[in-house]
Parts: C-alpha cells; sequence; structure tokens
C-alpha cells in the first residue's frame, strides 16, 4: 500500500468514523469499493493511475455523507494532490444526509443529471460502476439499485466492450 493511499485511508476513516454501512463499519464499504477498483483496473484504458482511482474510490462518499467541507478536503489531501479533487465531485450522488454540504450544492440536481456528468468521464464512470458493484454485492438498497437501473445503464453505458466484465458483475449482483 503507497503512503498516498495510506494517509487518504487516514482521511476516510476519521470523518466516517461512526459510520456504519447496514450493519458493518462505513470502512468496510470503501474497502470494497477500492478492492473492485483493483480487480478490474488494468482491464480498462484510463488515464487515472491506480493510486489516483483507489483515493477516489475511498473519498467518494466523503463529501455527501459527512460533515467535511471542500475546503478542509482539499487542506486535507495537499499531499495528495489536487488531481483527484474534480473526480470527487464527479461520482456524487443525491445522498439523504440533509445537513451535507455537497448536497446543498446539488440539490437541485436530478439523478439523472448527476448521472449524465459522470458519464462524461471514462475515470468516474469506472469509479461508479465499482461502487454500484460494492453497494449491490453487499445487498444495500437493491430494490432501489433495480429501479434505478435502467437509466443508470442508459446514461452509463457508452460502448461495446467497455466495462463489460464490471456490468455483468453489477448485473449479476443485482439478481440477488
Amino acid at each position: 500500500m503507497s503512503l498516498q493511499e495510506v494517509n487518504v485511508q487516514k482521511i476516510a476513516r476519521f470523518w466516517h468514523a461512526d459510520q456504519m454501512y447496514g450493519e458493518d463499519p462505513y470502512m468496510k464499504h470503501l474497502d470494497d469499493v477500492v478492492a473492485v477498483i483493483k480487480e478490474f483496473m488494468g482491464r480498462y484504458e484510463l488515464c487515472m493511475t491506480y493510486d489516483q482511482l483507489a483515493a477516489v474510490g475511498m473519498l467518494h462518499d466523503i463529501l455527501e455523507d459527512t460533515e467535511i467541507t471542500m475546503e478542509i478536503l482539499i487542506e486535507s489531501l495537499k499531499h495528495v494532490g489536487f488531481k483527484i479533487l474534480p473526480m470527487v465531485k464527479a461520482i456524487k450522488t443525491l445522498s439523504n444526509n440533509s445537513q451535507s454540504k455537497f448536497k446543498h450544492d446539488i440539490a437541485g440536481m436530478s439523478k439523472y443529471h448527476v448521472y449524465n456528468e459522470i458519464a462524461k468521464s471514462t475515470d468516474a464512470t469506472f469509479i461508479k460502476l465499482a461502487d454500484r458493484i460494492a453497494n449491490c454485492e453487499s445487498g444495500a438498497k437493491n430494490d432501489k439499485y433495480r429501479k434505478e437501473m435502467p437509466m443508470f445503464y442508459s446514461l452509463l453505458y457508452k460502448e461495446e466492450g467497455q466495462f463489460n466484465n464490471m456490468w455483468l458483475r453489477l448485473f449479476k449482483a443485482l439478481e440477488k
């Protein structure tokens, strides 16, 4: 594990410390996302390095699910680099946490708009798929994700062969 990954994990652990993902500590979900990223990373042409993708995977929920502000996140990530910050913002989805600073910023955006923004970046699409696979393999909110799948797929599936193995795994996870 790189120093970058260790530092990003410390940030995630601090801000998600008291949160649960179902019956598990929230960090299990973040670790699951990073594991999916690692598994599929070498199969596709991406712009970001593994360390950058893993960092974004670890931090993908931090703005919407914690009280951290963008300013604090930027300050915390100075040693990691600013290249991942646009990606952290790009993969946001609407949250039920009404106190979230990020949710306030995107409150007027529909999931359609959010997924449309994610679809503009191959790396953001890859990370969002890794997140959704981790979500669905845990069984969390699968009914919700099944209902959302036609829109999710129509916006994020771009070309034959792009992330096919990930899509297949997601469909299999949704069968649970």
